[in-house]
């Protein structure tokens, strides 16, 4: 019996598990299951890839099923810019149609509409605050958190000892955090 089936039948179990349920439709209510098994899934394909064996399953699975809820609400959010930048589609949407007409559900998915956009004036914006404040940082900091977020450099391999990259990584972070306040 080889490990992957193992692990995978570990994961089937524990995603079976009321705990796994009811956090899954807490993630997504009405998508609990195809989120589950999207999960399950992905971590199948993982470990076919070679991919190795989570130290804690229960907290990679849990992870996992955030983060696939995280896309598929992204993939929605993006799925509603494209109706609004796309004329094709905002022409077949009644959603599109001004304040004033058609009926009061019209006019809520108009002002949902509104809303992302708002919420992506308000994220570029902080987007700008924060690349502001990574450019105050000193220098080794800046770098380190350059080479970790935004080149995607591990740790362990950008030629410093773990330690220095790992504390420099940590004040950069606090730094950040006080600046954004």
């Amino acid at each position: 019996m080889s490990t992957t089936s193992v692990i995978v039948r570990e994961a089937a179990r524990l995603l079976s598990t009321p705990a796994f349920i009811r956090f899954a439709e807490r993630l997504a209510p009405g998508e609990g299951e195809d989120l589950r098994q999207d999960v399950a899934l992905a971590l199948l394909g993982y470990e076919r890839r070679g991919g190795e064996a989570p130290r804690n399953l229960a907290a990679f699975l849990s992870i996992c099923l955030r983060n696939e809820a995280l896309t598929r609400i992204q993939s929605r959010r993006a799925q509603r810019r494209t109706a609004v930048h796309d004329p094709a589609m905002a022409a077949e949407m009644p959603s599109m149609l001004p304040l004033g007409c058609g009926d009061p559900e019209d006019r809520t998915a108009v002002s949902s509409v509104c809303a992302d956009i708002e919420e992506a004036i308000d994220l570029a914006a902080a987007k700008q605050r924060l690349r502001a404040a990574i450019d105050r940082l000193a220098p080794p900091r800046r770098e380190a958190i350059q080479r970790t977020f935004f080149d995607g450099v591990p740790v362990r391999e950008q030629g410093l000892p773990l330690g220095t990259v790992v504390v420099r990584i940590h004040r950069a972070k606090a730094e950040l955090a006080v600046s954004m306040r």
